[in-house]
Formats: structure tokens, sequence, C-alpha cells
């Protein structure tokens, strides 16, 4: 705020107002007084004036009756009187028969008061001999006293009698007067304004000291006490001001120690909030918290990092605002705020950016505040995904070393009986001739024999893998090897091979002829799903430097596989061909786990399928 160059004391202005409003009082009642003697000295003049008019009046009146006999003793009369500027008589035509100033004797005045008394009612003039009276001014601009009052006889209206007196005493009487008010106006400015002074400053020095007190105590100063000696209701405000200032005193100590325990505990409930943040930030399962409106009120980083949102677009916003009406975890919460269920290990599945399935384990439960009143909802959510791909993955392993273990067995309860009939298969085939019908079934029993043979060999080999061979080998020539043997197989058909080798991809450790054996099952399963049609076979491989992994994908564009088969594919046994045994991506899948990695398949019908999978650079500590 911008201060005046200039601001008058509170002295100074006191003074001045008082004296401003004790002249315009002075003023105001010398004006009003002056004109109410004027008025009363001219109503004096008025009354006087009338009556003598009216004693000239009755005498004229008379000599009217006397056919004019006295009348010159009557304006004679008036020329000789002191204060008479003129006495002037005139007749019904307005003509003067009688004046002081005999040589206008004879003349016609035509005058409007004459004129107007001339045609006064007589009933007006007997109830009161009305005059009329005005004030005019001479020739010279002097100012005297006209007073005409119709002259009456025998009941009617014979002339007028016009009267002028002079005024220069009066207006001197007025002068004076009005001299001696001016003066005594003066007189009482004068004094007044020098009780203004001392009053304005019995007033303004003690609020001076209170104003000068107060900034001080403004500034943060509470230690002066102000002594100001003064009587009424300053004293009494002084003493206020006294008693407040010690009361500030009381309560700056107070508030300086509530303060300082304020700092303390605010210090305390920041420490408190940065240590919840941080535990909330370093759990794993998400958590979002919101209120009884369904606003969300708090998110840490892992409900962020899984919900793959920006926090600023969570944080102050309604359910229905963030979450799509589909959205699983949207009717969820909306069933929370609902019914005010709290849910244990709900499991709900989301499809994210990237068309993957996420499944999510959800917990809530109710927020209370201090009186036990539900004031919101807590909700975590953990992303389950890998533990459950992971269980399947255990459970899968238990069944194939299950399987293992009972294919084993068969193999060895099969294998000898099987070789009891291969030979006995032989001998008769032996005995027999060649044109002899029979000999054709000895060699369906020798053929389907070896048949069997070869079956329970593979299931050996899958029940009881040899020792791994792990050499550093170059990963995309191990590729290629296989795509050369693929093809063998497929270059009847109209398949074509786009290859993508990331050539940064360093040397690996693993089983070169275990792992192509794996590539070899996946691109046969390739060409396989493409038979009925053309198609393209895709084999890329990359290098993930971050995690020391690469990734091999194969693609083809057959024929898919329903969603339905998609968790079952991996199965030992488990085929949807006539000739095929189940046991190639069993086999492949043993292989790929056998060098620490992990194959996943993308499908979709009529679209083709996509195998990835991803190995460890190293399987030296494996």
């Amino acid at each position: 705020m911008i201060k005046p160059l200039f601001r008058p004391r509170l002295q100074t202005r006191l003074t001045a107002t008082i004296v401003l409003l004790l002249s315009l009082l002075m003023i105001i009642t010398t004006y009003v007084g002056i004109k109410r003697e004027t008025r009363s000295i001219l109503k004096q003049m008025q009354r006087d004036g009338v009556a003598l008019a009216k004693a000239y009046g009755r005498t004229v009146e008379t000599a009217l009756l006397l056919q004019g006999a006295g009348m010159g003793r009557v304006t004679g009369d008036a020329s000789r009187s002191k204060g008479i500027k003129y006495l002037s008589i005139l007749d019904t035509r307005q003509t003067i028969i009688g004046h002081t100033d005999v040589n206008l004797i004879g003349r016609l005045h035509r005058d409007s008061l004459c004129e107007r008394a001339l045609h006064t009612p007589i009933t007006a003039v007997q109830a009161g001999r009305t005059p009329i009276t005005m004030v005019s001014r001479d020739s010279l601009g002097e100012p005297y006293f006209r007073v005409v009052v119709p002259l009456v006889t025998v009941d009617s209206v014979q002339g007028v009698l016009d009267l002028g007196l002079d005024m220069e005493g009066i207006s001197e009487a007025i002068r004076r007067t009005n001299v001696q008010s001016f003066y005594i106006a003066l007189a009482a400015i004068f004094f007044g304004a020098l009780l203004a002074v001392f009053f304005a400053r019995s007033i303004a020095r003690p609020i001076r000291k209170l104003a000068e007190g107060a900034n001080v105590v403004a500034s943060g100063d509470l230690s002066r006490d102000i002594d100001i000696k003064a009587r009424g209701e300053i004293a009494d405000m002084a003493a206020s001001f006294k008693n407040m200032t010690i009361k500030l005193r009381e309560y700056t100590g107070n508030l300086k120690r509530i303060n300082t325990q304020l700092e303390a505990d605010v210090a305390i409930i920041e420490k408190l909030h940065s240590y919840n943040e941080s535990i909330l930030n370093s759990i794993t399962p998400g958590v979002l918290t919101f209120d009884l409106a369904g606003t969300i009120t708090t998110v840490n980083d892992s409900g962020v990092a899984i919900l793959k949102r920006q926090r600023a677009g969570l944080l102050g916003r309604t359910i229905s605002d963030v979450f799509d009406p589909n959205d699983p975890i949207r009717k969820l919460l909306e069933a929370v705020l609902s019914t005010g269920k709290a849910y244990e290990r709900k499991e709900i599945v989301l499809n994210n950016s990237d068309a993957k399935e996420v499944l999510l384990s959800c917990n809530s439960v109710p927020l209370y505040d201090q009186h036990e009143k539900v004031v919101g909802h807590c909700f975590t959510f953990e992303d389950v995904t890998e533990v459950r791909n992971l269980q399947q993955r255990i459970q899968q392993s238990e069944r194939l070393a299950l399987m293992g273990e009972l294919a084993i067995g068969i193999a060895h309860e099969v294998r000898n009986p099987l070789g009891a009939i291969k030979t006995c298969g032989q001998y008769l085939g032996a005995k027999l001739f060649k044109e002899d019908p029979l000999n054709k079934y000895t060699h369906l029993i020798i053929r389907e024999s070896d048949r069997l043979d070869q079956l329970v060999s593979r299931l050996l080999n899958f029940a009881r893998p040899g020792e791994r061979d792990l050499q550093h080998v170059a990963l995309n020539a191990l590729l290629e090897d296989a795509v050369a043997l693929a093809m063998l197989k497929g270059s009847t058909r109209n398949v074509t091979v786009e290859r993508n080798y990331d050539p940064a991809i360093p040397l690996i450790l693993a089983d070169a002829k275990r792992l192509s054996q794996a590539f070899l099952n996946i691109l046969l399963n390739g060409i396989d799903a493409m038979a009925e049609q053309a198609g393209t076979l895709t084999v890329a491989s990359s290098y993930d430097r971050e995690h020391q992994m690469v990734k091999i994908q194969f693609s083809d564009t057959g024929e898919g596989i329903a969603p339905s088969h998609l968790p079952k594919i991996f199965y030992p046994f488990y085929t949807t061909r006539q000739r095929g045994t189940g046991l190639g991506l069993a086999i492949v899948q043993q292989i790929i786990a056998e060098h620490s990695g992990t194959i996943s398949v993308e499908s979709k019908e009529e679209e083709g399928s996509t195998f990835t999978i991803i190995l460890p650079l190293s399987q030296e500590n494996q």
C-alpha cells in the first residue's frame, strides 16, 4: 500500500474540522440573526408607516367630505415631518389632488399600487382599511418605504393616499446590526478555535501515544508499556490497551510454545508420512484407496505400474472417470462401494495394452476414522500371472515326472514281449515260402514291432534324457541349420522362410544337439500347420543386453490353435493330428527347461501361431 506524501496530524485535522463546523454554524447563525433583525425592523417600520398613513388617511377623508378643506394642511404637515419622503393624494381618476410637492398637483399618476388600492372591495376596506406596502427605489436608486391606503367616504373609495417614508435611518440601523453581528461572529469563531485547539490537543496526544504503542506492538515488541495521562474514555482506552498488551504477551508466549510443539509434531507427521509412503512404495502389491464418493485418494508406485497409468491421472479423480465401464477393476470397486463388502484373494483378469492377459489377486477392506465410522476403502491388487504360470509349470513338471516314471516302466514291460513278438515274426517269416499268403502278415508283425520299438525309445528319451553336452555355440547358426533341415520336409510346399537374426547375439552355453532338436520340432509343427495352403515361416532372434538373455521367435501363417487347446499343447501324448504322438512339443518344453529357459505360444485361429523361447546366455550355474 502506497502511503500519501503528506498526511495532516490528528490534532490539526480535528482542530480544522471543529473550526470549520463552528464557522459554518456562526455564519448560518449570524445570517439568520441579521435576516430576523432586518425583518423585525422592516415590520416595525411597516407598522409605524401603516399607522401614520391611516392617520393621514382619516384626515384626508374628512377633508374630502368638506370639499377639500384642510387637505393643504395635511400635505404641509407631511412635508415638514422628518422621515416622510412625500405624501400624495389621488382621486379616482388617479389625478394628484394633493402632494407635498405642490408642482405635482393636477398631474395624472398611473401606478399599479394605486390602481390596486382604488379597486379594493369596500368590504375589505371597511373590515380593516387594508393598506398596501412595499419597498421601492427612487430615480437615484435610494430605497424608500411606500404605504398606499384607499380613501373611503360614504361607503365608497374616493381616492388613494400614497405615503413614502425615508429608509435612511433604517438602512443605517440594519448596517450597524450587520456589523455588530459580524464582529460577534468573528469573536465567537476566534475563541471557539482556541477551545478547539485545546480540545483537539487533549484528544490527539493520548491517541498519538496509543498509535505509537500500537506500532511498537505490531512490530513485535510487547515489552514496552504505555503511560498516558488522561481522563474519561481516553483513560479507559489506554488502560484497555495496556491490558491488551499484557494479554498479548501471555498469548504470544503460549503461541510460541504451541508453535514449537506444532513444528515438532509436523516434523514427526512428515517423517511418518514419508515413512508410510516409503513402505507403500516398497511393497510389491498395488495399493489404492478411495473415499465413499469413489474419489481416489492414494496409489503407490506398484499400483501405478500394474495399472499402467500416470499417478496424476488417478489421484483426485473418481473411479468412473479413470476406468472404462467394462473394466473388471471398475466393476469390483463399484461393488465394494455399493455393498461395503470386503474381498479376499478375488482374482480378476485384465487385458493390458499389448493384448496380454494379466491375472490380479485383489483384496479390499474398509477404512475407519477415529470414531469407527467408515470413510473409505483400501483396495490391494497383485499381479500373480507369473506365479500362476510357475504353478502350472511345476504341476506340469510333476505330471511329466510321473509320466516319465510310468513311461520307463511301460517301456521295459513292453520292450521284452515286443522282442519276443518280433523274434516270432522273423522265425515264421523264415519258415514260410515267399509265395505263401501268410508271409505278408509276418512282415506286418516285424514292421509294427519296429515302430513300437521306436516309440518306446522316444518314451525312454523323453522320460530319461541323457547328459547335456554344454558348449559355446552360435545361436543363429543353430537356427539356420534347423531351418535347412525343416525345409527338406517343406520343400515341395509353397512355404516361404523369412529370417530376422540379430547379429549382435554372443555365443551361448547350450547343448547344440538338444537345442537343434527343439528348434526342428517347432519348425516342423509350423510347416504342418500350413500344409493345406501357402504361407510364411518367420524365424527371428534378438539380444537383451540388460537382462543378458536371448529371444527366439517362430511364427507361421497357418491354421492356428484353438483357445481351448492352447493350455494343453505341451502335455505329453496330447495331439490334434491323426498320426501325431503328442510328444514333440512336450520334448521341446523339456529341452528348453533343461537350458533354464521358458517357452510360450500366442495363436489365433486362421491367422497363425508364434512360439517364443527365452534363453539365458550362461548355463554354468544351472
